[in-house]
């Protein structure tokens, strides 16, 4: 990421989150594990549904680890939406370059402040480096869509790295522009002394666990839950997360539909280190989404943590997917829905065979998703 000080780096994560209350993902795993290795890291996040009363609102705070801190600057927000990607948020990250003295600077960002960072780094001759963990431009609803292709294009074309989670995410930061000789692909980082199997038997539970997008996909499972109860009646779809409204009344809406209120169970969200003992009990995991253009190239960051607590795994065969996690891996990939309850049937019926699935993907998990290798590579 740079070179490395004595005393270690400032560097500062430009995120278009709410640090504070949002899923914990690749951007605080990298930046709590930046500060245990003696760096001192900033952030400027960005939350559009907080109130004017937060603005300016200082966070030191950590979500994973104890002994890592993160200073983190909220901007505030404007009546307008439009208004309040652009004035606060970039009256923000100004304010960030005057009091801290960065070296470095990490955007997880594009339209609400990735390109307003980029312009005050490249004043100051600080390096940018892009970590690409999506394709944002098609997480905003148009004209935001197009704006954010315009501020991602200006970031990829003006940054000193570009760090992509997955192929495919790679293959978009080119498409906007990005030099290719400074793109690599660095995976998702999991701790594997969190992630890790757990003893005793499992359960025939099939566990979910993220987040209720619009685009559904679940919907489809639970139609297929029928068929599956058939041949294993102690099943469960146990789904852990939170989302949009419109997605998760997707869900209970197929719920009621089939009358299987006791057989999928919605347990909210829960806090990310209850996640491995909840994953880790699971009979199977499961990854599901519909085969659409914005969904095509996702990368499902759950699936790594699935692999690492040592259960088998079953996923919608997505190429956002497949690119990063071969067939050989202990992940079962299906076409459809229908494909996905077979699946999920056999590894439910054949414990032996779910077994060593779930071995083949922990060591995967190990020689490529290891959190601390991850993190030494960023640093």
């Amino acid at each position: 990421m740079g070179n490395k000080r004595e005393e270690g780096l400032n560097i500062l994560f430009v995120a278009e989150c709410d640090w504070v209350n949002s899923v914990i993902f690749d951007l605080h795993i990298l930046a709590e594990r930046m500060s245990l290795k003696g760096h001192t890291v900033y952030a400027v996040d960005f939350a559009p549904g907080d109130n004017d009363s937060n603005s300016g609102i200082i966070h030191i705070t950590h979500q994973l680890y104890d002994k890592a801190w993160v200073t983190v600057r909220r901007p505030g927000n404007m009546k307008s939406k439009l208004l309040s990607t652009l004035v606060p948020t970039t009256a923000a990250v100004l304010k960030a370059f005057r009091e801290w003295e960065i070296d470095v600077v990490v955007l997880y960002s594009g339209l609400a402040l990735g390109w307003q960072a980029t312009l005050a780094a490249r004043a100051r001759g600080i390096p940018v480096v892009c970590r690409v963990v999506d394709r944002r431009r098609y997480l905003w609803a148009w004209p935001y869509s197009e704006l954010s292709a315009m501020a991602e294009s200006f970031t990829f074309r003006h940054a000193a790295r570009i760090l992509a989670l997955t192929p495919n995410y790679a293959d978009y930061a080119v498409k906007l522009g990005a030099d290719r000789r400074r793109v690599s692909v660095l995976n998702f980082p999991v701790d594997l002394k969190l992630f890790k199997p757990a003893p005793g038997p499992a359960s025939h539970d099939i566990v979910w666990v993220g987040h209720f997008y619009p685009w559904g996909g679940l919907e489809l499972l639970v139609e297929q839950m029928p068929a599956i109860l058939q041949a294993v009646p102690d099943a469960r779809l146990v789904l852990y997360g939170s989302g949009t409204e419109q997605g998760e009344a997707m869900v209970r809406r197929a719920v009621t539909r089939a009358g299987l209120q006791e057989a999928v169970l919605f347990k909210g969200r829960v806090p990310f280190k209850e996640l491995p003992a909840v994953i880790a009990r699971a009979g199977v995991c499961v990854n599901i989404v519909p085969d659409t253009p914005a969904t095509r190239d996702l990368f499902a960051a759950k699936i790594p943590q699935y692999m690492a607590c040592g259960r088998p795994v079953v996923s919608s065969e997505t190429p956002g997917n497949m690119r990063t996690i071969p067939h050989y891996a202990g992940v079962a990939f299906a076409r459809n829905a229908s494909r996905v309850a077979d699946l999920i049937t056999v590894l439910l019926a054949v414990k032996p065979l779910a077994d060593e699935a779930g071995r083949v993907a922990r060591q995967f998990a190990v020689d490529h998703f290891d959190a601390d290798k991850i993190a030494d590579e960023f640093e």
